[in-house]
């Protein structure tokens, strides 16, 4: 009896230490996550009312297609403001940022806006922004703006617009 419970105490003990050790093997040796490119990043609309500054917008030239990257609370009251003061509407900038893009229509009487943020590489993303129009229109040009907070990215990331307007691609998307 006396041998038995030795032995089963021998082979608790041999289990625990193995575990440990096993666990200690772990931790050296992280897994880390294989990211495989084109990747689809998840992003939202500003969830309340907001006015833009269009004067702001156009400073780079009207018609023209421009993307900001929005990465603090004093860049986002030089273009947006919020119609309402609840504070469930700001933006924590400590684990977002904001992309606003100032583009032009060939259409006033843009139907849909499809908009999708793709990670091209560990520091590259690229958004698409599509504009759908309802049958035959007649060719009038606009401005429009779209936004979406997306997940933080680092300060020297490179995102890169592109229009896609009536199924015609704005000419020479510029990365910013």
């Amino acid at each position: 009896m006396k041998r038995t419970s030795k032995l089963v105490r021998f082979v608790v003990i041999a289990l625990f230490a193995i575990s440990f050790v096993s666990c200690e093997e772990e931790n050296l040796n992280p897994i880390t996550k294989v990211e495989v490119y084109p990747l689809h990043i998840t992003s939202t609309n500003l969830s309340c009312e907001h006015t833009l500054d269009w004067d702001a917008l156009r400073e780079n030239g009207q018609y023209k297609d421009r993307l900001y990257i929005i990465q603090n609370q004093e860049s986002f009251d030089e273009y947006i403001r919020f119609d309402t003061s609840l504070t469930s509407c700001r933006v924590d900038f400590s684990r977002n940022n904001v992309l606003l893009a100032y583009t032009f229509t060939r259409n006033l009487n843009v139907s849909q806006v499809f908009d999708t943020l793709w990670k091209l590489s560990a520091n590259e993303y690229r958004w698409d922004i599509e504009y759908k129009y309802p049958g035959v229109v007649l060719p009038a040009t606009g401005e429009l703006a779209n936004i979406i907070v997306i997940p933080k990215i680092s300060d020297t990331s490179r995102v890169s617009l592109q229009v896609i307007d009536g199924g015609t691609i704005h000419t020479s998307p510029s990365k910013y």
